[in-house]
């Protein structure tokens, strides 16, 4: 997870892109999940976590990082409920 993690991010470094705010689009942009609760304890992460509201994931980038991501999904995460697949 951690040698998946890093890659991504440093994907997403390079095309500047912050891997956070990819991230908090995604869970928003995400239609099998009703809610998305994000924690902030300062005005800076407020700002920040609207800016990712208002703003648009870039398909390709989400697409690519779950690409470097999908060999831990599919080994961590390949069980569970149908219907919260």
């Amino acid at each position: 997870m951690r040698e998946a993690a890093k890659s991504a991010a440093e994907f997403c470094k390079h095309r500047d892109c912050d891997i956070s705010d990819l991230a908090l689009r995604f869970c928003f942009d995400y239609p099998k999940v009703a809610t998305t609760l994000v924690g902030m304890a300062t005005r800076e992460q407020v700002h920040k976590s609207l800016r990712a509201f208002e703003a648009f994931a870039d398909p390709q980038m989400v697409r690519k990082v779950r690409v470097i991501f999908a060999p831990v999904f599919n080994r961590f995460w390949s069980s569970g409920r149908e219907e919260n697949q």
